[in-house]
């Protein structure tokens, strides 16, 4: 079959067969700018002719439809003007612009003459700049903006309110010269030359006042139109030197991020090259960033000058600038955020700690034009730790709400796969790197540890759940203890807080307790007795009493609080320093799960019953990502050694203001015994630092609740003060230099209850050794080592807290715009009321 001949270009007479059909409004002009016979409706043109003379796009043309007719530019050359003529106005009779001008067609606006390859007079702008210097404007104008008549008095008159003109964000110093901006001299008749780039300049006319005089105070626009240039501040373009510090030493130079450049130009609007070099001493955050001294320096430097800049370095920052706009609100690329306080904020991680994470998975992440494998990481580390909806997430991150439940879950899965196993679980770390790096001094000597056996504190957590429509799944979730749905997870936390491992999740009803769940985990395989052996410590809690037969089955040693026997109101003395011991101890993993919930604010809320089937992937992966960036919440101290002796030493102690005050030798009642006393009159009482005081309890908790005790009975409209009662010296015998006070402490859970206690004190003594005895009719009153919250809040206030200068109680002002019913009095009753009542007599 013949092949058609292709239709040949009106033009050039070369082949058409991409060339664009002319449309019929644009064939007289088409013929009058190359001199062309007359065209037909179907004559076409090759896209090399079609683009080199195509009229200018109407902005306002509709998709399908042909464009308006062109409004070319008159060009005007300085060097042709007479000395009569007046730059910037176009005579009428002027050939190829006036209405005697052979090639106008009747009907059509005036054009320009044809175009001239060899002419490098003519000149043909772009774009428009608009730069005003005190009486000075300079503007680069597009191709379509017709200069003379309506359209130059809208130029003289109001330049910025003309719509095809953009004024610059960023104008040069006042005071700069033009020279400086255009980047060469200007050019006049006498230095013009054929060889060298010349401009066109179009001054407009004076501004005119009232009365048609010329006003000399302004004068004016100047027009100046710019052949193809883009003139920035910039520093010289070389690599053998660091631009900022002259530094020319082989080796001492790095290449400048596209990151580092566009911060320098969002900040100074300073363009730096591809190819400008700097030393890496004036680069932070792995080299993405100039220091606070790199920039105050470069803010100096006498070389960074507006210049002209290349086609390929405007095509460079104008990529860098459409990055950084089409990024979504929440950016976590190259251009987005970049401290390590946004990342925290955001992500619960610093900079460095999520990039050391995300390169956990990027490799594995894929990339796509809908989103950054970068934004997905961040997607997901955000609704882990804030907690909020995928809708709100798919608002700042551009993304429909469907699509951030994919990029949640299939982050989940790359992190269980790939970080995880390397932070958590029985096999991530070696036993014997286990007992060096996760016990503490504290532990090992209470415990008697030796370098062979571990130690591991156990406990459950909750994660609570919606109410599910499967009944028999609400019956299981359903918790008596709490009495609301919700799942567990066993603790497997070190002494230091480290957690070993998570076994998650389990049901919540009876049968799924603690020592159920530990029951269960000791038959897994490759699970907890895998890594534990004969002889270890196991920590726990008094839901854990169910597995002592279990635990001496197999040979692991156990400590956990002692039980208060039934009818009895107070441990001994014995009981209480015991299980002291262990609470000092065991703390850790109610920090670690407090920390987790709070770290991971997902956790910590409701949990949507759709999530129940991967739960256990987001509390294993929060678990993980505390092992791996949070510090350890127990560290070793130089006195913990001694400390965890003198325990030892006080829990074989026994309580000797106790025993007085049951033998009788001093009576605990009679008013006559016990004299009341105002605390601001108490003056001998010994002084305790908080530091000291710190010791004397061996921790910080009691001392924590001391001071809502303190607040409760110190604060409000009516100073209540403690019920403090001294011993009345004639009928109690004590030795001249000690002293014993009486206090009544409210019970912070039931407001019908007072706890009483003695505190047995040298008098003017200074310090924790001052205190000589102490007792509380509380349910652990009794013990010597360390003292409950009631005695640690009276010792906190009398010894510490009444000397400072501004006494601050946590929670003082919360309560006070909120009404309280029970002091109101009976209303009197309605009006209604009272005449229905009449109506009855």
């Amino acid at each position: 079959m013949p092949r058609k001949d292709k239709q040949k270009c009106a033009h050039c007479a070369r082949n058409a067969t991409r060339g664009a059909q002319l449309a019929i409004g644009n064939i007289n002009e088409f013929r009058v700018r190359n001199n062309l016979e007359a065209l037909t409706g179907d004559a076409k043109i090759c896209e090399t002719c079609w683009l080199k003379f195509r009229p200018p796009p109407d902005p306002n043309r509709r998709r399908g439809r042909p464009p308006k007719d062109p409004q070319p530019i008159p060009v005007v050359d300085e060097g042709d003007l007479g000395e009569d003529d007046e730059p910037g106005r176009v005579e009428d009779d002027e050939p190829g612009h006036g209405e005697n001008d052979p090639g106008r067609v009747e009907g059509e606006a005036a054009v320009p003459p044809p175009f001239d390859d060899d002419n490098e007079n003519q000149l043909l702008v772009p774009e428009i700049e608009l730069v005003e210097f005190d009486r000075e404007l300079v503007l680069n104008y597009p191709e379509g903006l017709q200069s003379g008549g309506e359209e130059e008095e809208m130029l003289d008159n109001d330049p910025v309110e003309n719509p095809q003109i953009h004024q610059e964000p960023r104008l040069p110093s006042p005071g700069l010269d033009v020279v400086d901006v255009v980047g060469r001299p200007p050019i006049s008749e006498s230095s013009s030359s054929d060889s060298e780039p010349r401009e066109t300049r179009i001054h407009t006319r004076s501004m005119t006042d009232a009365d048609g005089e010329s006003d000399d105070s302004f004068s004016g626009f100047e027009i100046r139109a710019i052949p193809d240039t883009l003139v920035v501040n910039m520093p010289p373009s070389t690599q053998s030197r660091c631009f900022i510090c002259r530094n020319d030493e082989p080796g001492g130079r790095h290449r400048i991020s596209s990151s580092a450049v566009l911060d320098l130009w969002k900040k100074m609007y300073i363009y730096l090259p591809d190819n400008v070099r700097c030393c890496s001493t004036h680069l932070t955050n792995e080299n993405k960033y100039f220091s606070v001294d790199a920039l105050m320096c470069i803010e100096k430097l006498e070389d960074v000058k507006p210049k002209q800049m290349t086609l390929a370095d405007a095509a460079r920052l104008i990529s860098m600038l459409t990055m950084a706009v089409k990024s979504p609100p929440m950016n976590f690329t190259t251009y987005g955020f970049r401290n390590d306080k946004d990342y925290f904020t955001l992500t619960g991680l610093t900079k460095s700690e999520f990039d050391a994470v995300f390169a956990t998975v990027e490799k594995r992440l894929r990339r796509s034009h809908n989103r950054d494998s970068r934004h997905a990481f961040a997607i997901f580390m955000m609704y882990l730790h804030l907690n909020i909806s995928q809708q709100l997430l798919g608002v700042l991150f551009q993304m429909p709400q469907q699509r951030i439940s994919d990029v949640v879950g299939t982050v989940r899965k790359l992190l269980m796969l790939r970080f995880v196993p390397n932070h958590l679980g029985y096999q991530h770390i070696q036993r014997q790197d286990y007992i060096r790096s996760h016990h503490t001094i504290l532990a090992s000597t209470i415990c008697g540890a030796g370098m062979e056996q571990a130690i591991v504190v156990l406990d459950g957590t909750y994660f609570y759940c919606q109410k599910s429509s499967n009944y028999m799944l609400q019956r299981e979730l359903w918790s008596m203890h709490k009495g609301r749905p919700l799942t567990k997870a066993m603790m497997v936390i070190a002494p230091d807080g480290y957690i070993l491992a998570v076994e998650a999740l389990y049901k919540a009803n009876g049968e799924n307790n603690d020592a159920s769940i530990l029951k269960d985990m000791v038959h897994v395989e490759g699970g907890f007795m895998t890594f534990f052996r004969e002889g270890d410590m196991i920590l726990y809690d008094r839901g854990f009493r169910d597995c002592s037969a279990l635990a001496k089955r197999l040979n692991l040693q156990t400590r956990m609080p002692h039980f208060l026997p039934k009818g009895q109101k107070q441990h001994t003395t014995e009981e209480a320093n015991d299980s002291r011991l262990t609470t000092a101890l065991r703390w850790v993993v109610e920090s670690a799960n407090g920390r987790l919930k709070r770290r991971w604010k997902f956790l910590d809320g409701i949990i949507e019953n759709t999530h129940l089937p991967h739960l256990g992937d987001f509390v294993k992966i929060g678990c993980a990502l505390l092992n791996a960036f949070f510090k350890p919440l127990k560290t070793d101290n130089p006195g913990d050694k001694d400390l965890a002796e003198e325990m030892l030493e006080r829990a074989g102690l026994d309580n000797l203001l106790k025993n007085m005050l049951e033998e009788k030798r001093i009576p605990k009642t009679g008013s006559a015994n016990w004299l009341p006393i105002a605390d601001n009159d108490l003056v001998d009482f010994p002084q305790i630092s908080e530091d000291e005081l710190r010791k004397f309890t061996f921790g910080i908790y009691q001392i924590k609740q001391a001071k809502s005790y303190t607040a409760e009975h110190k604060s409000g409209e009516v100073d209540r003060g403690y019920n403090l009662f001294q011993a009345n010296e004639r009928r109690i015998e004590l030795p001249e230099t000690d002293g014993i006070l009486k206090f009544k402490l409210q019970s912070r859970h039931t407001s019908s209850v007072q706890h009483q206690l003695w505190i047995h004190y040298e008098k003017n003594g200074v310090g924790r050794r001052a205190i000589r005895a102490w007792y509380c009719n509380c349910k652990a009153g009794a013990r010597v080592l360390g003292c409950c919250a009631h005695v640690t809040s009276v010792l906190w206030y009398l010894g510490f807290a009444r000397y400072l200068p501004i006494l601050k109680l946590p929670a003082v002002t919360v309560g006070r715009n909120l009404r309280d019913a029970r002091h109101r009095e009976p209303s009197p009753p309605a009006l209604g009321d009272e005449q229905s009542e009449e109506e009855e007599d």
